[in-house]
């Protein structure tokens, strides 16, 4: 039974391993082992070495550093494109193409899906068109962000005209994609979304482009969303579009190209209007089709604990088989549609935190703190059969946990283990009173003994410091300088703010933020929320990284409060161009989305959730404590701004009623 569903799955990699070994290479005699001397043969001979040629010559040897060169011709796919000495080592670049890639990951990836059991019942049907339709918004998208496709796809045009074949065929590839996800997902759409999990085993990015299977996928339900047009779906469509005007109206420096890094599929790589009216498409569709896939969803809340589990053991085992090699580690890359390429070593990075398989370590320890919860709500609250299988996976998950070093994941964990356990298992009234006002009293002593060498006025100003701290001063003369760090020291905002506030290389959040702090119309008996907010960043370890945010954050009026568009990190990112060492990002997803949609949407939305929250809070319902875990660890952490956590926060938002309205009907 297992093997007749893997086969579509096996038969896919191996047509995918016979593309990529390409035993047909234009150099039909013996070729050398990889030498110095060797080396201008390999050179010399661009496009001409099979891998398969390669491999069998030279092995797997941790003398080379295996890479994928996108920016190939189509004959070169699977071929040896060009070898470069770094140190001690050979970078082997292997030729891949957009078309290529598209076709062979999808096919994967559609495969997998098929393992999936068929619904009994099939309601809808897959449309040609709507595949149509969705190709052209992916084509569109594709023409749009000119700066990174010409980047990594040769012969790229944005013209659309029948001799521009690459975008032409991206599109019929799109559409192929699209069709066929229809077809295979259609016939399994009540408990699809069940096997969410897998989005951070299957991350579905393709090699070479910004976009995302997934992406593709959600885009097409949505439009099956909207066949049945609503009042509810007609105002916020009108909503929708009163936003994404505003987002096109704004006055913004255009950046051609911004480097997406690991967020590759789910951030624009370019903050022109078209580009932000096509990601502003992408994203309402995307919504609608999670919506559709959920409407249509049958529950087995024991099902996606198992998914959960699974999926939490088979990243960690994958990531720890990408340290074996270059080789290994650049295929799983290809299969598993990463962001980001795998760890290659064990260690940790600065000694600190390992991510492994997932692109960042932080999203991967709440990741797995996430599943040992659930591993204690099924199999300790609620019972569930504990096999060995769970103990292997278990163990995995925990060790992932650990070398993830995310202390913030790990202690909300355990802090909702101790409520929940005190719950179920203390029936007294009064002894579950005295051991709960028992912990407050300690936290608030260790919080004491933590934080007693700063005062409360020093830890207010923690974030302003910073954001001045990190601020492009430099710029200014030596003796601006000194003036500059003797009011830094003294902590004399409102003099900084009056000499240099209206300079243009200082941010207007920057500039607000240190206004509200110095006010004389603060009411002294009220703590002001600037000291609150740099309190509690001063205690989860994110004062410097959220006031380097405001330092580079410098909206207007109408953007701060509105946005500056979905998936557009573009200007608060070179703006004020502080970022020289890399990407960088908010280190908070509700930063992140104030970048996006503005204060007054997401501070609605906030207050919309926390509602939900407290409404639908009880003990039975394990989705509310999940919610809540997550809202907490996305305030310090980006994780919201990945396809699969984006998913995984949609699930529990959506369904986390269903445990109480089950409960109520009984």
């Amino acid at each position: 039974m297992i093997l007749d569903k893997l086969k579509p799955s096996l038969l896919v990699v191996f047509i995918i391993t016979l593309a990529f070994l390409n035993p047909i290479g234009n150099i039909t005699d013996d070729i050398e082992n990889l030498t110095t001397n060797s080396l201008s043969i390999y050179q010399n001979n661009s496009c001409n070495i099979s891998l398969l040629q390669f491999l069998t010559t030279n092995g797997l040897s941790e003398n080379y550093i295996f890479k994928f060169d996108g920016y190939s011709e189509l004959s070169c796919f699977g071929k040896i494109k060009y070898i470069e000495p770094v140190e001690n080592a050979y970078l082997v670049f292997i030729g891949t193409h957009t078309l290529i890639n598209l076709l062979l990951q999808s096919s994967f990836w559609i495969a997998i899906a098929m393992m999936i059991k068929k619904d009994n019942a099939i309601k809808f049907s897959p449309s040609i068109s709507i595949a149509f339709f969705s190709s052209l918004i992916f084509g569109y998208q594709f023409a749009s962000e000119v700066g990174f496709n010409q980047l990594s796809n040769k012969n790229f045009s944005t013209e659309f005209s029948p001799n521009n074949y690459l975008l032409l065929s991206y599109v019929l590839t799109v559409f192929l994609i699209g069709y066929a996800s229809q077809f295979v997902w259609l016939k399994r759409l009540s408990s699809i979304i069940l096997y969410f999990p897998f989005v951070f085993l299957i991350s579905g990015t393709y090699q070479n482009l910004n976009v995302n299977f997934f992406a593709i996928a959600l885009v097409n339900f949505g439009f099956f969303n909207l066949l049945k047009f609503t009042k509810n779906k007609f105002l916020l469509t009108v909503i929708y579009i009163f936003v994404v005007t505003n987002w096109l109206n704004i006055e913004r420096i255009y950046y051609e190209y911004f480097d997406v890094d690991k967020l590759r599929g789910f951030l624009a790589s370019s903050n022109s209007s078209l580009s932000i009216f096509l990601w502003s498409l992408v994203f309402y569709f995307l919504l609608n089709g999670l919506f559709f896939i959920s409407k249509n969803t049958n529950i087995n809340d024991n099902l996606l604990f198992e998914n959960f589990l699974l999926t939490g053991f088979l990243v960690v085992v994958f990531g720890l088989i990408a340290t074996a090699n270059s080789f290994y580690n650049l295929f799983i890359y290809f299969f598993f549609g990463q962001n980001k390429i795998s760890m290659l070593k064990i260690t940790s990075v600065e000694g600190n935190a390992w991510r492994g398989f997932l692109p960042s370590a932080e999203s991967a320890g709440e990741f797995y703190g996430l599943i040992l919860f659930l591993s204690f709500w099924f199999f300790i609250v609620k019972k569930q059969n504990f096999e060995i299988k769970h103990l292997i996976f278990l163990v995995a998950v925990f060790y992932g946990l650990i070398r993830s070093n995310n202390v913030s994941a790990t202690i909300i964990f355990l802090i909702l283990v101790v409520v929940i356990s005190i719950n179920y298992f203390i029936r007294d009234r009064k002894n579950r009173v005295f051991l709960y006002f028992f912990l407050t009293v300690m936290f608030l002593i260790s919080s004491y003994f933590i934080l007693r060498q700063n005062t409360y006025a020093a830890m207010g100003h923690a974030i302003v410091y910073e954001g001045w701290e990190n601020s492009k001063l430099n710029l200014l003369l030596d003796q601006d300088l000194q003036t500059i760090q003797a009011l830094l020291v003294g902590r004399d905002f409102r003099t900084l703010n009056d000499l240099y506030g209206e300079q243009s290389y200082i941010s207007s959040s920057l500039v607000f933020i240190t206004e509200k702090l110095t006010s004389k119309n603060n009411i002294s008996f009220l703590p002001n929320p600037v000291t609150l907010l740099g309190v509690f960043g001063l205690m989860i370890n994110r004062a410097e990284k959220w006031g380097l945010f405001f330092a580079s954050y410098n909206p207007g009026i109408n953007d701060a409060l509105f946005g500056q568009g979905i998936f557009n990190l573009s200007n608060y990112y070179f703006d004020i161009n502080l970022f020289n060492d890399g990407f960088v990002l908010p280190h908070s997803s509700i930063f992140s989305y104030i970048v996006f949609f503005g204060a007054i949407p997401v501070s609605l939305f906030l207050i919309y959730i926390m509602y939900s929250i407290f409404k639908n809070a009880h003990f039975n319902n394990y989705k509310f404590f999940i919610l809540l875990y997550l809202l907490i660890n996305y305030i310090k952490s980006d994780s919201l701004l990945y396809l699969s956590n984006f998913i995984l926060f949609y699930y529990f938002v959506y369904f986390q009623e269903k445990n109480v309205l089950k409960r109520e009907t009984k």
